[in-house]
């Protein structure tokens, strides 16, 4: 009997011994791991499932297109590519170099006479393709174009033509420089859009821009062919 009660005595003792320890175990690991509060919701807002679309989109109409209907492409003018297909090749280079359209290169004699002479270098009193100055590259084109006779020099040249506006200036005109200080000293044949061709220094026959700092600073005057001007004639070889 008394071993009994001993033996109860001893499983309540450990009973009492391992519930404080269970307990203390279940605090520490509920300090450890935080229990999500419950989710709350504004009023008003309904979470729908992924399947279902809101009903702002689902009052959305989409109408599919008419492929019925052929669709346009805008081509451009007739006219701008007609002239483009029927352009020469110095048609095209010039309208390039002048920066213009290939319908303003109406001239294709002018500039088939030019493009004669495109690159040559620049001679100091030559005459010929294997060096040419400003005055005598003048004469050629005036001679070949318009059998018109010019005076050697860039200053003689300028003397014989009626002057102009720059602002009125035309195709043919001539463009004088003072680039040494001592009057009339270059001089080139105006083409378009305030470009003109001449035989320089740096570059040979070549095309320049009126409107080029160099240019605008030594910008002497511009002039016209006198038709009853007689002009001493002066051969230039080609």
């Amino acid at each position: 009997m008394v071993k009994r009660l001993t033996t109860a005595l001893s499983l309540v003792l450990t009973v009492a011994a391992v519930s404080p320890a269970a307990a203390q175990k279940r605090g520490h690991t509920s300090g450890t791991t935080s229990v999500k509060p419950a989710l709350k919701f504004l009023d008003a807002i309904e979470v729908k499932s992924a399947g279902e679309a809101p009903d702002s989109l689902s009052k959305l109409t989409f109408q599919e297109p008419n492929l019925t209907q052929p669709l346009t492409v805008t081509e451009m003018p007739a006219f701008e590519t007609n002239a483009v297909e029927k352009a020469s090749a110095v048609q095209l280079k010039y309208a390039l170099l002048l920066d213009t359209e290939v319908e303003q290169i109406l001239d294709t004699q002018l500039f088939s006479a030019i493009d004669e002479w495109y690159g040559t270098r620049y001679q100091l009193g030559g005459s010929t393709k294997e060096g040419i100055d400003c005055s005598a590259f003048i004469q050629v084109l005036y001679s070949q174009l318009f059998q018109i006779p010019m005076p050697r020099t860039a200053k003689e040249q300028y003397g014989a033509m009626q002057p102009v506006s720059r602002t009125e200036l035309k195709e043919g005109d001539l463009v004088f420089f003072n680039t040494h200080g001592s009057g009339v000293t270059h001089v080139g044949m105006y083409l378009q859009n305030n470009k003109f061709v001449h035989a320089a220094t740096s570059g040979g026959v070549m095309i320049s821009d009126l409107s080029d700092a160099y240019w605008v600073k030594h910008f002497f005057g511009a002039g016209r062919y006198q038709k009853e001007t007689e002009l001493p004639t002066l051969s230039v070889k080609p």
